[in-house]
């Protein structure tokens, strides 16, 4: 095994900042806090939303990622990518006006307006990630909230299951706010021997192959597949192993004609990954042809430089077609680069990613590190983009904190 490369005090390695821990925990994990107290807030109480206090707050973390940029004295190339990024999230706005509403919508809503959720959380998200050096802080506040939200989580959909439109319309958004949490749970309690972490970890991947979508689930599968491997290998395997196994065995327990058919009676459980694995219909897209069909078209058409960042919506705006984003990470790379550029870049960032797992040993960045991989890079498979996900810049910049010269 390859020596751990920690980076010295002359580069990137600031102690005690309490801030930068949370803040990178806020701008990861409170979203999802907001998604379900709001469900709670608006469904049972019918009250008003709390997205604008949360937004907000939110707000005032990246303004300080921002100012860490400078009184924390990140890397060159830091500098570098965020001044790209910025002026490039400009220019694509003054000369693309096709899309301005998806990068600013007309409220001006943040949690909405792509380019608002790039420039004011994205960014910073990856500039704290670049400066943290307390990952053991990080780790802890991200258990405790992770339980917490876990919790809020089950509260909301016994209260939201009465409606059975909510559940049905938000099953996706439900279980992508919950993969973090239950990666975090899981990852730590499988590598470092953690009983009751383990298993709340597990029940939160039970309830999302229960309620969520295909994509979280695969997620939290692949997850679950990795964690235990690398327990075995450098950590507290043989517990956390035993324990995916019977994971294992639940789901395929479940999809058997004879499967808890109790909770699948009208109204008590509409499960779609379940009901893709009865039907093989699991590996199947549904809707996504049509942006398939465009952003391969534009590839094609500019295989050399690609359109931009966003380049997958520019390509949806001049196929009169609405995209909000592509829905591979791959295709997107390719569609905003180019054909050399966005394969490199993905095979850069694929052969960085196992370097990291490959190289650090078993402590907090580590556990923090895989963890965030479902959310920040397999989610982009299947959903999302790499440009509006906060879970793939923390990565990227944990990326950056490792090897601050690569």
């Amino acid at each position: 095994m390859e020596e751990v490369r920690y980076i010295s005090s002359g580069e990137v390695n600031y102690q005690g900042s309490f801030l930068i821990p949370l803040c990178i925990i806020s701008l990861l994990l409170f979203p999802s806090l907001n998604f379900f107290l709001n469900g709670i807030i608006q469904t049972y109480f019918k009250g008003d939303s709390i997205s604008s206090i949360i937004y907000i707050y939110l707000a005032i973390c990246g303004i300080y990622g921002y100012s860490c940029l400078f009184i924390r004295r990140a890397p060159s190339l830091a500098k570098l990518i965020v001044l790209v990024l910025l002026v490039s999230t400009f220019f694509i706005y003054q000369f693309n006006p096709a899309i301005r509403e998806i990068l600013i919508d007309d409220e001006f809503n943040p949690a909405t307006s792509q380019a608002l959720k790039s420039v004011l959380y994205c960014i910073p998200a990856f500039i704290l990630a670049i400066c943290c050096s307390n990952w053991a802080l990080v780790l802890k506040l991200a258990r405790y909230l992770s339980v917490f939200i876990l919790g809020l989580a089950l509260i909301c959909y016994l209260v939201c299951a009465k409606d059975p439109e909510y559940i049905l319309s938000m099953y996706m958004p439900f279980s992508y706010n919950m993969l973090l949490c239950t990666c975090i749970l899981f990852g730590d309690g499988s590598l470092n021997g953690k009983l009751w972490e383990t298993i709340v970890g597990l029940l939160g991947a039970v309830f999302i192959a229960l309620v969520g979508a295909r994509g979280a689930f695969a997620c939290v599968f692949i997850f679950v597949v990795l964690a235990s491997w690398l327990s075995y290998k450098k950590g507290e395997g043989n517990r956390s192993i035993v324990i995916a196994l019977l994971f294992f065995l639940i789901i395929g327990i479940a999809v058997l004609p004879n499967r808890i058919s109790f909770l699948r009676e009208e109204g008590s459980l509409t499960s779609r990954v379940l009901n893709s694995f009865e039907s093989k219909s699991f590996f199947e897209s549904e809707g996504r042809e049509e942006i398939n069909k465009i952003i391969v078209s534009s590839i094609k058409e500019n295989p050399i430089v690609g359109l931009g960042l966003y380049g997958d919506r520019i390509a949806g705006a001049k196929s009169g077609f609405h995209i909000l984003y592509a829905h591979n990470i791959i295709t997107e790379l390719l569609c905003s680069f180019g054909i050399a550029i966005g394969s490199f870049l993905f095979l850069l960032l694929l052969w960085q990613l196992f370097k990291t797992i490959k190289t650090e040993f078993i402590s907090p960045f580590f556990v923090v590190f895989i963890s965030i991989i479902p959310g920040g890079f397999l989610q982009l498979f299947f959903s999302g983009s790499f440009l509006i996900e906060i879970s793939f810049w923390v990565l990227f910049g944990m990326l950056v904190n490792r090897n601050p010269h690569s």
